[in-house]
């Protein structure tokens, strides 16, 4: 599995489809920048920014990017034909789509460091007065946490367009929907079980209000989105 894993990764830097990632962080900060003036008529708080950032992040950007990536990788081994390989070398299609997900949990964490560090520099750019290094630390934990639960909230969605050639982008499609519709529950009691929008009470102090409560919601949603993923994976790869 390690080797699969490392081969993947050697596979997706010679991708190009990544540049969808830093188009994505890039163009999320330019909204949230252009959003952050227009809606505040003084100085512009770190705080808030941050949250709009990942708000963006949310809702535009990282479902579809994730899913993007996560079904490209699968459907390149239909592209060009290499299950007729897995005939000759001891090798399982399973394993091979086991690994890609791992390094797509690796890219949805790597995007999202990156994105953290936008804020970051966005921040120092600002000249926000309640940045802190504490507080970054913080808030780039944050943008951990989202990227990971979305792409364990929308996994199950990869898996099921992925599981033939050339349906992946429907997939993305519908990832990028439902994360335009988590803007309708923002505000709302599904925001704890919504794909997209589950891990908000636990990312931001302005997003929703955190509770013990919510934060136990959390778990369980994440608990059920992963073991979604799992029966999808088992049923669709792993039994054939």
């Amino acid at each position: 599995m390690n080797l699969l894993i490392k081969a993947e990764v050697k596979k997706i830097k010679r991708l190009k489809i990544t540049s969808v990632g830093y188009i994505s962080i890039l163009l999320s900060a330019l909204i949230t920048y252009i959003q952050a003036f227009a809606m505040q008529d003084g100085a512009i708080t770190f705080l808030n920014f941050t949250d709009m950032y990942l708000y963006n992040n949310a809702v535009l950007f990282f479902p579809f990017m994730i899913a993007l990536l996560g079904g490209y990788m699968i459907d390149r081994e239909y592209i060009l034909d290499t299950r007729k390989n897995l005939l000759v070398i001891p090798l399982e299609w399973c394993h091979m789509v086991k690994a890609k997900i791992f390094v797509l949990m690796f890219l949805a964490v790597y995007f999202s460091f990156l994105a953290a560090s936008v804020s970051g520099i966005c921040g120092l750019i600002l000249k926000c007065s309640d940045f802190t290094y504490s507080l970054f630390l913080k808030k780039g934990l944050s943008f951990l946490i989202l990227g990971a639960c979305i792409c364990v909230g929308i996994l199950p969605i990869i898996l099921w367009f992925s599981r033939r050639k050339g349906k992946y982008v429907w997939g993305s499609i519908l990832s990028a929907l439902m994360g335009i519709t988590s803007v309708f529950v923002v505000n709302g009691k599904l925001v704890n079980w919504h794909p997209i929008t589950y891990c908000f009470s636990i990312i931001s102090d302005r997003l929703t209000v955190p509770t013990n409560w919510e934060t136990f919601m959390f778990v369980i949603a994440l608990g059920v989105y992963i073991l979604i993923a799992f029966l999808m994976y088992w049923l669709l790869y792993q039994k054939k």
